[in-house]
């Protein structure tokens, strides 16, 4: 049975992208999905209120 180099075994993920900086972070404000999940969540709190468990 041959053992694989274990050094050699890096994942993407924790190497930079091609032409982006490392330490950059995705903007997804404007994605479709949390558009409607934020305008969801804003008609909820309206109309029921916010948890009390969530203020101080």
């Amino acid at each position: 049975m041959k053992q694989r180099d274990k050094s050699k075994n890096i994942t993407a993920s924790i190497l930079p992208s091609k032409g982006k900086p490392a330490n950059s972070i995705a903007d997804y404000g404007n994605d479709p999905f949390f558009v409607k999940k934020a305008a969801q969540a804003k008609k909820r709190i309206e109309r029921v209120g916010f948890p009390k468990e969530f203020t101080s």
